[in-house]
């Protein structure tokens, strides 16, 4: 799997299932920044922020996160772990 990855110039990411969050909100602070998390799950000390047009308001509906979204749901996810 690793190896078509490679071919395809993708870097491939492997963790265990304690962690596979970690990576979904990593790249949403990459595509939407802190305070665009922050904004997007509600946190109220972005509130004033937002309403004070300091950072943008980013809703579920927003249409990078269904960008990533769709690209989350392509990946394939494979239980590695050794079997006892």
């Amino acid at each position: 799997m690793c190896a078509k990855l490679k071919e395809a110039k993708i870097t491939p990411i492997t963790g265990d299932g304690a962690y596979a969050t970690s990576f979904l909100g990593y790249h949403l602070g990459r595509y939407l920044g802190q305070d665009g998390v922050k904004a997007l799950v509600g946190d109220p000390a972005v509130k004033e922020k937002v309403e004070a047009g300091e950072i943008e308001a980013v809703s579920w509906d927003d249409r990078e996160w269904h960008r990533q979204r769709k690209i989350w749901k392509t990946l394939q996810v494979r239980d590695t772990s050794p079997r006892t």
